[in-house]
């Protein structure tokens, strides 16, 4: 992360120097200004309250809010013996209503823009919506519900794996108090693409089945004072990608988060534990 910061404030890209100052600001400003209020609830990347990517229990009012996220990735790979370059822009908007205490409707919209293979080079944009329930009884310490965007064939293979993950799932998170500043989640999501083909500039195809998405996540937010939370998340998962056979994959992704009563913002970074990150930033507003 130090390395993207260093090569954007030295970037002849305005906005990308722009973008990297405004949250350096942030982290410095936000925990004085939203000090005085209470959690406004964040936002997942498919769109519904909770933490970096998974859902979590909420038994706020009734109301509407909305939230924004920005995410960008720059790395490299290789496949099949030949270097490419990896590139991912990706925005997302969300509108959620929180019908009452404990039912949750989200409509996300998200639109990216990525470069790799030229066969799965390519912008998509899309329209989901999601729904989250959060049972009244007891503790509300549990939380399950769904998210749904519709995908073509193209669509479902030029989008990356935390895509197909947050967009088009079924899942169920458990919540426990583990000190008064420190809470822990535990979510288990099963997540759906279909199968899909691709011919290769050389005439060479291939053929993956991507239903089988099954995802495990412990997550943790830790209140450093009130209104400043710190987020992580480690996930592991099971799937078929283009460029890779079955593989079990590991991912760590982490934030900080300003919240207050209305109004929450928050920067991230994705995948930690790979060489290039996905790096964020977005806010939510309640009302």
């Amino acid at each position: 992360m130090a390395d993207a910061l260093k090569k954007a404030l030295v970037s002849d890209n305005a906005g990308e120097k722009f973008s990297w100052l405004a949250a350096l600001l942030l982290i410095f400003l936000c925990p004085g200004l939203l000090a005085a209020f209470e959690q406004s609830g964040g936002a997942t990347l498919s769109g519904v309250s909770g933490l970096l990517t998974m859902a979590t229990p909420d038994s706020r009012p009734t109301g509407y809010g909305f939230a924004a996220k920005i995410n960008q990735a720059r790395g490299s790979a290789s496949f099949e013996g030949r270097p490419i370059d990896l590139e991912k822009d990706e925005a997302i908007f969300s509108g959620r209503w929180k019908y009452d205490e404990e039912i949750e409707l989200a409509l996300v919209y998200l639109s990216y823009d990525r470069v790799s293979l030229p066969e799965l080079s390519g912008s998509a944009r899309h329209t989901g919506i999601g729904v989250k329930v959060t049972p009244k009884e007891g503790e509300k310490d549990f939380c399950y519900g769904f998210n749904y965007t519709p995908m073509n064939t193209f669509e479902s293979m030029l989008a990356d794996i935390e895509q197909i993950e947050s967009l088009r799932n079924v899942y169920a998170t458990f919540a426990d108090t583990l000190s008064a500043n420190m809470t822990g989640y535990l979510n288990l999501s099963a997540a759906f693409a279909g199968r899909q083909k691709i011919i290769f500039s050389d005439g060479s195809r291939r053929d993956v089945d991507r239903n089988d998405i099954y995802t495990g996540s412990i997550g943790l937010e830790w209140k450093l004072r009130s209104g400043f939370s710190a987020i992580a998340e480690w996930k592991i998962g099971h799937y078929r990608e283009m460029m890779t056979e079955d593989t079990v994959r590991y991912r760590v992704h982490g934030g900080l988060r300003f919240s207050g009563e209305r109004y929450g913002i928050e920067i991230s970074a994705y995948n930690l534990n790979d060489a290039d990150p996905v790096l964020g930033a977005g806010g939510v507003m309640n009302f």
